[in-house]
């Protein structure tokens, strides 16, 4: 988590640059496509990652490698093909049913895209540090890469002045670099021989996760895609960035239930429920405590990081902030329900959460425009966590009434 932390204030430190160099009009254009990320990286990246972990501690340790080498070549072939697949759907969206739309589509699209399955070999192997508690190496890795990401992504947008390409450019250069660096010196893995009942075995355990995982897009990126429509591009701009900002909350909660994720999957497994509580009821305090702090200080906060150019975008930042609670909760309960065999669950819990977001956002909107969005956006995964909540509920009480019976 020390180098989440790290990456994040030097992230934040940069912000007033890129802020400086970025009109309104650069922050829709990579809001609006960043924001399909929601839907698409899951589909890309296939939840294999979850697979990995959750396997990990169900297979010998001498089947661990083989394990490794099954998710690896997967993020490799299956992300490749499925992120083509995605680009050129999105780019037939964009040219012909959606004609409406007042940015320029490409490169920004194809951009975004692409960085996706770029991205995948790096989580793995940070996935595989946590797990190993390798937390030196994992530090080394993420803090490395975070900073050759940060420079160039600096470069690009406050030095050469190239905007909203700038900022999408950097990070999909930087992944190609790594990606290549991981495949060279992953040479043995590449060659372990894996069988394609596998894949089907893999398939079939992740593609309800996926499906899940994509339908959270209505609890993230949806309102930012969404809110284009309402055809203000400068106060959509302006929102990108307090979005942004509060995002960050968001990472920073994320970094710490990237590491305690694979003990919560230890402690279900394992079936030491004192231990999980504890764990979960412990994250949910640390998250809600640093969301308070941040809305409390969030107008000097976003006056500095923005060298006082988007004082505007507090009020989105504040709310937005709130999104990294709800989403804490929201992950605790289907990690769990994953960890159990109910990951069918966490796929009908998006779906009932998701026409409710898209009802919801329809009708706010149209009362309260963009601060009506933010709040749904807000607010989405606490309505994902509560489904969840009923349908584990009631799982376990028709469990344990069959059993008494």
């Amino acid at each position: 988590m020390s180098a989440s932390v790290l990456m994040l204030i030097l992230n934040l430190l940069a912000n007033p640059v890129i802020a400086l160099n970025m009109s309104p009009y650069d922050y829709a254009i990579t809001g609006y496509y960043t924001s399909f990320n929601g839907l698409i990286s899951p589909l890309i990246l296939f939840y294999l990652i979850g697979y990995y972990v959750k396997e990990y501690f169900k297979v010998s340790p001498n089947q661990r490698e083989i394990l490794y080498a099954e998710t690896f070549k997967g993020l490799i072939y299956i992300s490749g093909v499925i992120a083509v697949i995605c680009f050129f759907v999105l780019l037939v969206y964009l040219c012909t049913i959606k004609k409406a739309n007042r940015l320029p589509i490409l490169p920004y699209l194809a951009l975004s895209v692409f960085t996706i399955p770029l991205s995948g070999l790096l989580s793995l192997k940070l996935s595989r540090f946590r797990i190993e508690k390798q937390f030196k190496m994992g530090f080394i890795y993420s803090v490395t890469t975070g900073v050759f990401i940060l420079v160039v992504t600096l470069l690009f947008v406050a030095l050469f002045k190239w905007g909203a390409f700038g900022k999408l450019l950097a990070p999909f250069i930087c992944n190609i670099v790594i990606f290549s660096w991981l495949l060279y010196t992953s040479r043995d893995i590449i060659k372990i021989s894996i069988a394609n009942t596998k894949y089907r075995q893999i398939l079939k355990f992740c593609f309800p996760l996926v499906l899940g995982a994509m339908l959270e897009y209505f609890s993230s990126g949806y309102t930012t895609t969404y809110l284009e429509s309402l055809g203000d591009m400068t106060t959509y701009g302006v929102y990108v960035v307090g979005v942004s900002i509060g995002a960050y909350i968001t990472i920073f909660s994320s970094s710490i239930s990237g590491v305690i994720q694979a003990d919560v999957f230890e402690a279900t497994v394992n079936q030491n429920w004192r231990r999980l509580i504890l764990i979960s009821l412990g994250e949910i305090l640390v998250v809600g405590v640093i969301v308070g702090c941040f809305i409390f200080i969030a107008p000097y906060a976003i006056h500095l990081l923005t060298a006082g150019r988007y004082d505007d975008s507090t009020i989105y930042a504040q709310i937005s902030s709130i999104a990294a609670l709800s989403t804490t909760i929201f992950y605790r309960l289907n990690d769990f329900a994953i960890a159990t065999n109910h990951q069918y669950f966490y796929f009908i819990a998006t779906i009932i959460g998701s026409v409710i977001i898209t009802v919801s956002l329809y009708y706010i909107t149209r009362q309260y425009g963009f601060i009506g969005g933010c709040w749904v956006n807000a607010l989405s995964n606490l309505s994902f966590g509560v489904i969840l909540a009923i349908l584990l509920i009631i799982s376990n009480l028709r469990f344990y009434t069959s059993k008494k019976y």
